[in-house]
Parts: structure tokens; sequence; C-alpha cells
């Protein structure tokens, strides 16, 4: 029997809820939310809300072939041989949304029969948008003063990570907001394009250097980290990978777990870690203890691609 495996990538679809112009003219937005009390319809509500306005799809599709050979035999002598092949594919699909911060949610109406209560909310744009345009224009002002640093130690690195996660934030309360306020969120756009790239200049500007210890995963990490930074031989800041890794059984199964140090010195002073980030995952296989070893890493390759080299240590 010959089986082979094809794990498709994720393919990721981002969705933005249309409102119609009639229903941009309304004054109000009016959702429903279900739980034991108001509390928890509210956060239903919100969370439907959130579906609506902004969503994030992703598809991850998985296909196998099977291919099965039989071989009738009579008195010692082949008499008839039979080959059938297989093809399944497998869909899954999980939709999420980032949170939406409303504070002037209103109750309609509601009723409660039984475990459950129905709230009807309602949520006036106009202070929406204006609360959304306060909250992304202070956010704005704060990545700004963080690009302005100029320095060139690893505190002045982070600062960059907090710019980031900040425009992070904006973008999706600008998301949000085109759906009430496009001109507004228009406007917002154009400052947000502009912090970004500067925020990429500023991150681009700091030299990062990579290097690891001998054994074979901490290795691949420094290849890994160092594509993703644009690694130098003579960076500013130096970023020292060390792995450690411990296999064996437990209860009928292979268990491994990895552990992967990553410490910052500063070229100036490389006696003297600034920084230090423990990650330690733990993997099972009911193969053997490499296979183990193989998921406990993957785990935390998954986490060094879902992170830049700042937000790591942020």
């Amino acid at each position: 029997m010959r089986k082979v495996n094809a794990i498709f990538k994720l393919l990721i679809v981002t969705c933005l809820f249309n409102i119609s112009c009639s229903v941009l003219a309304e004054p109000y937005l009016y959702i429903e939310g279900y739980g034991k009390n108001q509390s928890q319809a509210e956060r239903d509500a919100k969370e439907k809300l959130a579906l609506r306005m902004s969503s994030t799809v992703q598809v991850s599709e998985s296909s196998s072939q099977t291919y099965r050979e039989t071989t009738k035999i009579r008195n010692g002598e082949e008499r008839e041989s039979d080959a059938q092949l297989h093809n399944t594919l497998d869909t899954t699909s999980t939709i999420t949304s980032a949170p939406i911060n409303i504070t002037n949610m209103e109750v309609v109406k509601s009723d409660c029969n039984g475990s459950e209560c129905y709230f009807e909310f309602r949520v006036n744009k106009e202070r929406w948008a204006e609360q959304l345009s306060r909250d992304i224009n202070q956010q704005h002002r704060r990545a700004q003063q963080y690009t302005l640093n100029q320095g060139r130690d690893w505190k002045s690195t982070l600062s960059f990570s907090e710019a980031e996660n900040l425009l992070k934030k904006t973008q999706q309360s600008i998301l949000v907001l085109s759906s009430i306020n496009n001109d507004v969120a228009r406007a917002f756009h154009d400052q947000q394009v502009v912090l970004e790239s500067k925020t990429i200049e500023r991150v681009k500007s700091i030299n990062i250097s990579i290097r690891s210890a001998s054994d074979m995963y901490s290795q691949e990490v420094n290849s890994l980290l160092s594509e993703k930074v644009r690694a130098t031989s003579q960076g500013d800041i130096i970023v020292y990978i060390k792995g450690h890794a411990r296999k064996g059984r437990k209860n009928n199964k292979y268990m491994a777990e990895q552990k992967l140090i990553l410490q910052v010195f500063e070229a100036r002073n490389t006696n003297v870690a600034v920084g230090q980030k423990v990650l330690s995952e733990i993997g099972e296989s009911a193969i053997s203890k490499e296979e183990a070893l193989i998921s406990a890493q993957d785990k935390i390759t998954k986490i060094l691609n879902e992170n830049s080299i700042y937000t790591l240590f942020n």
C-alpha cells in the first residue's frame, strides 16, 4: 500500500461586510444578542457585529491518495490480481474576527424565557465613529513618537515593535470605521500608510546579526530569523540562539521537549545580555522519539513565523 498526503497552505480570505447606502443613512445600527444575562448578550452581539464588519475565513484542504493491490494465490500459483486507487479530499474552514470596542450600546428591547435571554441593541453610528476616530488619532500619535526615535540600541528597537502593534490595531479600527463613515476612514488610511512606511524604514535601519550554537535546530532557527531580519555579519544588535532537547517515553508514547533560548546583546557591550526569551514546547508521537521532537520543534517554529524578532521579546 502506498499513501501520498498533500497539505495545502491556508487560503486566507478577508471579508468586509458591505452596508448599503440606505443603511448608512440610518442613524442607528441594530444588532441582536443572546445569553443568560445582558452582559452575555452584549458579548454575543459584539461578536456577531465583528463578523459582519470584518472577518477572516481560513480554509484548509487535505488530500490523500491510497493505492491497494490484492493478489489471490491458489495452489502456490498467482491466479488473479486486483488494483484500486482511492482519492479523498477533506476541507475545513474557520471564521475569525477581531474584537470590536463599542461603548455606546443601548438596549432597545429584551425578552427572557427559560434559561436564555434575547436582547436587541442599537448603536449610534455617529457617536461610534467619533469614538473610533479618537482612538485611531491617539494611537497614530503614539506610533509617530516611536518612529521618531533615532536610537540604535535594543530599547529603541523594541519601540518600533510598539509602533507595529499600534498600527495593527488602528488598521482594524479603520476597517470598521470604513463601514460607518468611509470619508473619515479614508483620511485615516492615508495617515496609516505613511506611518507604516516610516516604521518599516526605521526597522530596516537597525542592523541585526544572528548567531547560534552548533545543534541542528538552533542552526535552522538561525536561517529562519536571518531571512526575516535580513541579518548582517556586523550588527548593532546580536541575537544568540541556543537549543536544548530532551527525549523519552511515557504511557506508551514517545515524548520530547524542545527548548529554545534567544539572547540579545548590543554590539557596544557583548558581555551583558539586554534581553532574553525562552520558548519551550512538548511533542508526542506513537512512532519514535525523533517524530516527537519534530512535533515540538514545529510548534516553536510556528511561533517564530507568526512573530517578528521584536514582538517575540516585547
